[in-house]
């Protein structure tokens, strides 16, 4: 096996507002698949938004009562870089 990672999934409650925050971070939404749900090519990995409840029913799970918590981590090469990339999360509407 090789260890790779292929596909982030978020549930998100707001879908379109999820979708516009990572558009508004510079990913190219896939147009190939559009309807309630939302991927973006990230090098060699696709991240997939899709809302709560549609993600709950897809996985069984109740992300409510789910018993752990994902971390996902964006490293810059430089202190400037993170300053670029906050400022452009906040653009976006990130909080």
């Amino acid at each position: 096996m090789e260890p790779r990672i292929s596909i982030i999934t978020i549930a998100t409650d707001d879908l379109d507002r999820a979708t516009r925050f990572y558009e508004g971070m510079g990913l190219a939404r896939h147009q190939g698949i559009t309807e309630g749900v939302a991927f973006f090519q990230m090098g060699g990995a696709i991240l997939g938004l899709f809302p709560r409840q549609s993600a709950e029913e897809d996985s069984g799970i109740s992300f409510a009562k789910a018993p752990s918590a994902v971390y996902l981590a964006y490293n810059t090469r430089s202190d400037a870089e993170v300053d670029e990339v906050l400022a452009m999360a906040e653009k976006a509407g990130g909080r």
